[in-house]
């Protein structure tokens, strides 16, 4: 009979207890020549109180004596039309840490552009005074800035990644709306504290036209350049007084501003083309809206019997409450007898 041995116990091999200890101390092994002791406070980049974007386009002719910025539509144009050559960024005004950022749109994978790496973090162009809303102008590349803290204005050269040294004239406060009116090279502003709708007038010139003879450029439009040194004045045209704070501000192409007041459940509207705006101005205070649209419920509602061809207006809505009126409907210059605007007053041009 053969007997059979017991076979040997299998050595047991002890655990290792992977304790958070010994984890801190294998990611530091792993990270070699970093000092682990010690934590890394860098700030990580970040969108911090963003207020206001504004979409941004050109197309760059560039030549001997520099680049211009054309209307994005001259890539589309012509003989050597391409619209791979349009440049497309967004503005981003950011309140919390003073900058107005920019996105660059045509990289594969959109992101921003850090225009100071020696900082850490996201930068863009140093806004000092709070940067709050954003308004494209007539010159492809630049956007006019209203600041917060201080009731400012200034102009971004976003191609270049610079604010502009522009004597702008400061505002009575800071603005509670920035809207341009298409075509006019105008803007509509509200200002809260003074209860007013205010029109004025932008103009934008270079004063040199990149040749260094320093002659006045005279594109038509005025184009802006690498060379060229900005000079701008914003002069106001109107200003309404209204009966309320006003709390938003649209403007449309046919020369209409709709405002909304605060407390108040309607929204006005204004005529505020040219022809229009020279009935008043100066010394002639401008007229309070003829036409209320309530808004009973975030309706709108014809709540009068009132009729006003312009009530079927499609930018609001299909019913709009008229206030009766001593005055006949169409008491702008900037509408017809029907209550249609008239199309010569501020045609619509092509955008940029």
């Amino acid at each position: 009979m053969t007997h059979l041995r017991p076979l040997p116990r299998p050595t047991t091999v002890p655990r290792l207890r992977i304790t958070p200890a010994l984890a801190l101390l294998a990611t530091c092994a792993a990270l070699a020549g970093s000092a682990c002791s010690d934590p890394v406070d860098t700030p990580l980049p970040t969108l911090r109180s963003p207020t206001s974007l504004a979409p941004v386009t050109w197309c760059p002719v560039t030549n001997a004596d520099g680049t211009r910025y054309a209307p994005a539509s001259d890539c589309l144009r012509g003989e050597g039309a391409d619209p791979s050559r349009i440049v497309a960024r967004v503005a981003v005004a950011n309140r919390g840490n003073r900058f107005v950022h920019i996105l660059d749109m045509n990289a594969r994978r959109p992101g921003f552009v850090n225009l100071d790496r020696s900082v850490p973090g996201l930068t863009g162009v140093p806004a000092p005074d709070g940067p709050a809303l954003l308004a494209l102008t007539p010159m492809p590349g630049l956007v006019l800035v209203s600041s917060e803290d201080d009731p400012t204005l200034s102009i971004v050269d976003i191609p270049n990644g610079r604010l502009l040294d522009t004597d702008l004239p400061r505002p009575d406060e800071p603005l509670a709306a920035l809207q341009p009116i298409p075509g006019s090279g105008r803007y509509a502003m509200l200002l809260g504290a003074e209860r007013a709708l205010v029109i004025a007038d932008l103009d934008l010139r270079c004063d040199g036209d990149g040749d260094g003879d320093g002659d006045t450029d005279n594109t038509d439009p005025p184009l802006y350049h690498d060379a060229c040194t900005l000079e701008a004045s914003l002069d106001e045209v109107a200003r309404f007084t209204l009966d309320g704070r006003p709390t938003a501000l649209a403007v449309d192409r046919r020369g209409f501003a709709y405002v909304t007041l605060e407390d108040h459940p309607e929204v006005r509207r204004f005529a505020i083309g040219r022809q229009a705006l020279a009935r008043c101005g100066g010394d002639t205070p401008c007229p309070l809206a003829p036409l209320v649209a309530d808004l009973p419920g975030g309706c709108l509602t014809d709540t009068t019997s009132h009729h006003d061809p312009s009530a079927s207006d499609p930018d609001l809505g299909t019913h709009a409450s008229v206030p009766p009126s001593d005055e006949p409907a169409a008491t702008d210059a900037s509408t017809d007898a029907d209550g249609s605007p008239d199309p010569t007053d501020d045609p619509d041009p092509t955008d940029n």
